[in-house]
């Protein structure tokens, strides 16, 4: 369980970086270096998350890790992902569908928050808060947690 702490605090220190600089609804974040992500970025971004959903659709955890932060795979190990994803992130296994919006980009740190909508096979709808930060291979996986501005249910 302490690596399930350190990943709590990585995720909530990108959580609260970013969340705290989303502006009203139609206004841009006045938060130096804070931004809507531009084109370009969200579908690098959508496709990284593209990437583990298809690899837990195929159970394939070893792919799905490969699209995680080195900070998280420091923090998670490959048996203590699967386990949490298998404990607490199951409709990630049956994903027929999602969609990704809100996505904000700290262009200083390279750092991006991004909300993750995804509909399973059974029509159960879901909603993440996805944290992914850019390394030298990509665009990578902080963590995810559910997101609470968004309804959850079917």
């Amino acid at each position: 369980m302490p690596r399930l702490a350190a990943l709590a605090t990585i995720l909530s220190g990108t959580s609260i970086l970013l969340a705290g600089c989303a502006a009203p609804a139609g206004q841009a974040p006045t938060v130096e270096g804070i931004q809507p992500c531009d084109a370009t970025v969200t579908s690098a971004v959508e496709t990284t998350i593209r990437t583990q959903v298809d690899a837990f659709g195929r159970e394939d955890f070893p792919g799905a890790y490969e699209m995680a932060a080195p900070d998280f795979q420091e923090a998670v190990g490959l048996e203590e992902f699967e386990d949490v994803i298998r404990d607490g992130f199951v409709p990630l296994l049956d994903v027929s569908s999602f969609t990704v919006s809100q996505c904000l980009w700290d262009s200083e740190l390279d750092l991006v928050e991004i909300g993750m909508t995804l509909t399973t096979n059974s029509g159960v709808v879901g909603s993440l808060l996805y944290s992914l930060v850019l390394v030298p291979e990509g665009w990578r996986i902080l963590g995810a947690v559910p997101n609470p501005q968004s309804p959850q249910g079917t």
